[in-house]
């Protein structure tokens, strides 16, 4: 069996998110890209929109990279950080899968 390589880079400008968020963010994109057959380097930047308000709004910005050449690049925003991870790691599961399914040769 072929080993799946995914290098994942957490980005959490301003230090807002705990070990566990940046962790959980690692599990969701490792997840989707290997469901989707996928590896590569990986980019998470996590940003709290609304800066240290009660109520934080969270992007999640993920952005692939195979073979040193940027495929696919999400946005999510979300009422936490957990929502905002989810949202982008399935967008970016799909944009993956859409790619590998365009490189398919016709009839396969």
């Amino acid at each position: 069996m072929a080993s799946t390589r995914v290098r994942t880079t957490i980005k959490d400008e301003g230090r807002h998110f705990a070990r566990q968020t940046h962790a959980y963010a690692e599990y969701r994109v490792f997840s989707q890209l290997v469901a989707a057959g996928s590896q590569g380097d990986v980019t998470v930047a996590l940003t709290r929109l609304d800066g240290d308000g009660p109520e934080p709004l969270v992007r999640c910005e993920i952005a692939v990279n195979v073979l040193a050449r940027e495929v696919a690049r999400v946005r999510a925003v979300g009422p936490h950080p957990h929502a905002a991870i989810d949202q982008a790691a399935a967008l970016v599961g799909e944009a993956v899968r859409g790619l590998a399914a365009r490189r398919l040769p016709a009839g396969k």
